[in-house]
């Protein structure tokens, strides 16, 4: 008899190990997708709430180790590369700031928020020259009249 039971019993762990493990090879199903989207994304605003506790605690250093694992965890956000440009501009990292833009302007191109911060933050760490070459640039590719004429207006 208890021969019998412990067959029965070893009978159903091992059907049941099989549908565990069929269930776990199914795909993702939208649900699953969008449970996941949502965790990561409330990691990324919890790790930036972090970063700007630090800033204002002037641990910037502590500020910029959050910010760099951040990003090799999220590379495809170009949003993600402007605000980390804009906390480094703030703490006095312009080149750095740059460097961050052009990746974002990298993973989105017809962003021009991006190449306006860069113009922007060129100016005003006395980089004009730079900063014309990529307003005049930027008016020159332009294909809406009002990116035209606000890099035209910035230019004068």
């Amino acid at each position: 008899m208890k021969k019998l039971l412990i067959a029965i019993l070893l009978g159903m762990f091992f059907i049941c190990e099989s549908s565990a493990n069929a269930a776990q090879d199914e795909e993702m199903t939208p649900g699953m997708i969008a449970d996941q989207a949502a965790a990561a994304y409330a990691d990324v605003l919890l790790k930036e709430k972090l970063v700007g506790e630090y800033e204002k605690a002037g641990k910037i250093e502590d500020a910029k180790k959050v910010w760099g694992a951040l990003l090799v965890k999220v590379t495809i956000d170009p949003g993600l590369y402007g605000r980390y440009a804009e906390f480094l501009n703030r703490t006095g990292d312009a080149n750095g700031a740059i460097a961050q833009l052009k990746k974002a302007q990298q993973l989105d191109p017809a962003n021009t928020f991006y190449t306006f911060r860069m113009a922007e933050i060129l100016a005003m760490n006395n980089k004009q020259n730079e900063a014309k070459a990529i307003l005049t640039k930027l008016i020159s590719e332009a294909k809406d009249s009002w990116v035209k004429e606000d890099a035209e207006r910035r230019l004068e």
